[in-house]
């Protein structure tokens, strides 16, 4: 036993590295088992930024300071293991370093997260046992070892000096490594591409996306001031101005706007009977009933939904633009449009005003004031959602104002049907709603977790009729036009309650993307479109159904009634680099779901969108960088008081 113990003390700069990297690959394969994804080619390339790090450490002389630094890096190892499971779990989405730009916003989320998720629930309890037990392990093997082992042979000078040069060489030619190690097209991009999270983590692992995640964003904090020709070129090459309108171009023109984002609004959970009003809205006889909306929203993130249906552009690097971007002024946004045109424009959410930055934002967007929760008196309910029937009931004099000359445009994003859905509310006792659905019969049986979907949904009913009222008796229903969509799906809950969804004969996975979307006029004859649209049409949509004549170089999405005219272009629903759903191709993150039968080199094709869709998103982060639309318009110019393009 003394010799082995003797030997373990001799090479205990060799175990203290061994017992620092199994416990990160062990981190690594545990993800990729969690979440099914296979052990995956690029095992080596995605240890070598901890191989590097933990060399770096064993170069501390000081045993006290080489065994902090390594309760340091197993500090952080754990806490962004715990971090992005949870958020792979929730949301497909990973922790950034971009993240760490939102500080506030970061320690809301933990907060809700502590109140609302399970940040465990990524796995089952007796693997949290096994995983802190090894922890536990791992942190008294290198203490026995740090303070046990003989002094750390000299390691100075040149020898340092090289190694540091070599990091240097490794960070600055990381791209270059690609053409090492990855062997596809398709693979390349997506290494090229760190901020595609899910698809890049499914690819190159967890400590890959590390490195390439602080390699990449460094980069943009130095570089990024350098790229303003790069983006410059791009806007540059934008030559042509055209003007679009349909068939049912100024259909309601001048008349009022209330815009309705639904917070998890699954039509599984929409009923005629405890619904009405939601129902009504969606599938009744007077509203345009689109059956092929998908979701654009990045990882399931509201705030991305909000941004896409009031501007059809689109972002997608790490940072949160609702922070990076609020000083721009985006004069393309529907918002911004109504109101040149002489609308009215506030924006209502029962959350705090800071929350997603909405306050700044949404002012940067043209709104004239973003009512948020503190401008409310709602009941408080520790840990849940606040009641969108009471925000409805308290706002609707400034929703629906009866003292204007002149029409308004709403945009309302509600929020009690948000998860997570697994307990009881306390809220939907005391508004009876558990009670109600008891009492119908029909979904008694059901998961708690739709029942809490359900009772939200019936909540915002309640208060959309609240809005109905207040409209017909104020005689502005005749004025009015209501359109409503959902900005993603129920991801809180999804395994759970996913099989309601209704999908395609053939099964495929994207059709849970779907999401409702309907615009309602209570004189309208009602039409159902088919037509696959998603967030980025909703604005040029309505632009052109209110009288705007856009220009479809500065939108990436299109008026869904050009349809009828010829004009309307087949589009990728762009989601991510790597996420698209079109007409003739589907890619969810690595998985290709669907592909059209005439396409005979399957990966080619795929390349070929690929470099599309990158083409298409550096557009868009070009409008962002350069605050295109500070000096541009993005429609055809009109007179306020006749509200005629002008030619």
């Amino acid at each position: 036993m003394k010799q082995l113990k003797n030997t373990i003390i001799k090479y205990h700069y060799w175990l203290e590295f061994l017992l620092l990297i199994v416990l990160v690959v062990f981190f690594e394969i545990s993800f990729r088992i969690r979440f099914g994804l296979k052990i995956f080619k690029y095992l080596f390339l995605s240890q070598i930024g901890n191989i590097i790090v933990v060399t770096l450490l064993l170069l501390f002389r000081s045993k006290k300071r080489r065994f902090i630094s390594y309760m340091v890096f197993l500090a952080f190892a754990v806490g962004l293991f715990i971090a992005d499971t949870c958020l792979y779990f929730y949301k497909k989405d990973l922790f950034s370093i971009a993240m760490f730009m939102d500080i506030f916003n970061g320690f809301v989320m933990v907060v809700r997260s502590m109140g609302n998720y399970n940040i465990f629930a990524a796995f089952p309890f007796y693997y949290w046992i096994i995983t802190f037990s090894l922890l536990g392990l791992v942190v008294y093997g290198l203490y026995f070892l740090v303070f046990n082992g003989g002094e750390r042979p000299k390691f100075m000078g040149r020898e340092r000096l090289l190694l540091a040069i070599a990091i240097f060489a490794y960070v600055i030619t990381l791209n270059g490594l690609s053409t090492i190690f990855v062997n596809t097209n398709i693979d390349e991009r997506i290494y090229d591409a760190p901020q595609d999270k899910r698809t890049f983590v499914q690819t190159f692992g967890l400590h890959t996306y590390r490195t390439r995640d602080f390699v990449y964003n460094t980069y943009q904090l130095i570089a990024r001031p350098l790229e303003k020709g790069k983006y410059q070129d791009i806007v540059d090459s934008i030559t042509t101005r055209t003007p679009m309108q349909s068939n049912k171009h100024g259909l309601f023109e001048n008349k009022n706007l209330i815009l309705i984002l639904c917070e998890t609004c699954e039509d599984y959970a929409v009923d005629e009977k405890l619904t009405p009003n939601l129902y009504n809205i969606l599938y009744g006889d007077n509203s345009f009933r689109f059956t092929n909306m998908y979701t654009s929203a990045k990882l399931d993130y509201t705030y991305d939904a909000e941004f896409k249906a009031l501007t059809s552009m689109m972002y997608f690097n790490n940072d949160n633009y609702m922070y990076t971007y609020d000083h721009n002024t985006f004069s393309n946004s529907l918002p911004s449009v109504l109101k040149a045109k002489g609308y009215k424009v506030n924006s209502f959410h029962g959350f705090t005003g800071r929350f997603f930055n909405r306050k700044n934002m949404h002012k940067a967007l043209g709104f004239e004031y973003y009512y948020a929760n503190e401008d409310m008196n709602l009941s408080n309910y520790p840990s849940e959602w606040p009641l969108d029937s009471e925000m409805f009931a308290q706002m609707k004099h400034l929703y629906a104002p009866t003292d204007l000359d002149r029409p308004f445009f709403s945009f309302i994003i509600s929020v009690t049907a948000h998860g997570d859905h697994d307990d009881i509310r306390q809220s939907f006792v005391d508004q009876g709603y558990y009670d109600i659905i008891e009492t119908d019969g029909r979904f008694a049986n059901r998961e708690i977790q739709f029942k809490n979907i359900l009772a939200g949904l019936m909540d915002l009913d309640k208060g959309l009729g609240i809005m109905f009222d207040h409209l017909r008796n104020n005689n502005l229903l005749d004025d009015t036009v209501i359109v409503l969509f959902a900005d993603h799906k129920n991801y809180s809950s999804f395994d759970e309650l996913s099989h309601y969804s209704p999908i395609s004969q053939e099964g495929y996975e994207h059709e849970h993307d779907k999401v409702p979307y309907a615009i309602y006029y209570n004189q309208l004859e009602g039409q159902t479109i088919d037509l696959l649209t998603s967030h980025y049409d909703i604005t040029p949509t309505l632009l052109d159904l209110f009288g705007v004549k856009y220009y479809k170089e500065f939108y990436y999405g299109q008026s869904v009634f050009l349809d009828e005219t010829g004009e309307y272009e087949k589009k990728l629903n762009i989601v991510g680099y790597n996420r698209w759903i079109g007409e003739d191709i589907v890619l969810l993150d690595k998985d290709l779901v669907y592909i059209d039968d005439n396409v005979e080199d399957i990966e080619d094709y795929i390349y070929q969108y690929q470099v599309k869709v990158i083409e298409e998103i550096e557009k868009f982060h070009s409008f962002f960088y350069l605050d295109f639309f500070k000096d541009n318009l993005s429609y055809a110019p009109f007179n306020v008081n006749h509200q005629e393009p002008l030619e």
